[in-house]
């Protein structure tokens, strides 16, 4: 490895910073009474408590085990376990592992490598 003596950079010249453009300034003249309110005191301070809020709205909500209900069962076609999460009310079907397609795209795949759609005989006769 060669060493030698180090050599400044030749630095390039550092354009001045731009004025930043604000927009003009508003003025504007209001009594003091209009910019500052009193405030109720400690009463009001204590009626506007997050706990109490987050209670209310708690006691607003549904809880979803109540209207949903999981499901695991074993697809017959595929062999695979499928997980529903199914509405109590309607018995649809909300949501699905693996999903339904994927089941269909499965069975269908399936019987292509197994010969079932009648190419696997034609094959064999041309052969």
């Amino acid at each position: 490895m060669e060493t030698g003596t180090l050599r400044p950079i030749a630095a390039a010249p550092i354009a001045p910073a731009r004025a930043v453009e604000t927009a003009p300034t508003v003025h504007t003249e209001l009594p003091v009474q209009a910019v500052v309110q009193q405030s109720g005191g400690a009463s009001a301070a204590a009626d506007n408590d997050g706990r109490a809020e987050a209670r209310a709205r708690r006691s607003n909500t549904i809880d979803l085990a109540s209207v949903r209900r999981r499901e695991i069962e074993n697809d017959a076609a595929t062999g695979m376990t499928v997980m529903k999460v199914i509405e109590e009310g309607s018995g649809t079907v909300l949501d699905q592992i693996p999903a339904e397609s994927y089941l269909r795209m499965k069975v269908a795949l399936q019987s292509v490598l197994d010969g079932e759609d009648g190419r696997e005989h034609e094959v064999a006769r041309s052969a």
